[in-house]
């Protein structure tokens, strides 16, 4: 880009001191709008380009990020696995409720051991609810 600019404003530089030599004030006017606008042109469409691509760099991140947090979203919406020890009892419950995991109402973190003192046979009548 620095490259096309300094081309740019050498071959301008070029046409407006040449035109500068002539005596012809109609010639140097000509010379200098058009030094002028080819150097103001290059360096707009260059800047123009840059911000292009400045915004389509923006874009790709904005949607990376996004994926990111959809894929952090579903990770924290699954649930731990039933423990062992809570596997037919009355007393699970295992639902979230503002981000906290119940397992069940005797013990609502879950039990530290392989078996829990408080379950009880969950019913054939009451699972079919």
């Amino acid at each position: 880009m620095i490259g096309k600019v300094i081309l740019s404003g050498i071959a301008a530089g070029m046409t407006i001191y040449f035109m500068a030599q002539t005596d012809n004030p109609t010639l140097q006017l000509g010379g200098a709008i058009v030094s002028s606008s080819a150097f103001g042109f290059t360096t707009t469409r260059l800047l123009l380009d840059e911000e292009r691509e400045r915004k389509a760099r923006a874009a790709e991140a904005r949607a990376y990020v996004l994926m990111l947090r959809r894929m952090n979203q579903e990770r924290l919406r699954r649930h731990p696995p039933m423990p062992k020890a809570c596997r037919g009892c009355l007393h699970f419950h295992g639902r979230t409720y503002n981000g906290n995991y119940l397992v069940c109402g005797m013990h609502p973190y879950g039990v530290e051991t392989e078996t829990c003192s408080d379950w009880e046979q969950r019913s054939e009548d009451m699972s079919s609810r």
